[in-house]
């Protein structure tokens, strides 16, 4: 995913420029990078575990 697309799915993404992690929730936009503050591609790394009922 890249900066200014919508989060489909919620979790914590990593840039692919600087490594820099983020937690970004559904239907938010993935941002630019926040240590080289450039436009970069997002990869999910790990997903919120669901609550049991």
């Amino acid at each position: 995913m890249k900066t200014g697309q919508d989060v489909m799915e919620p979790g914590l993404y990593v840039s692919e420029c600087c490594g820099e992690e983020v937690l970004l929730d559904k239907d938010a936009s993935f941002p630019r990078c926040q240590r080289c503050k450039g436009l970069s591609e997002w990869e999910l790394v790990d997903t919120p575990e669901e609550q049991a009922a």
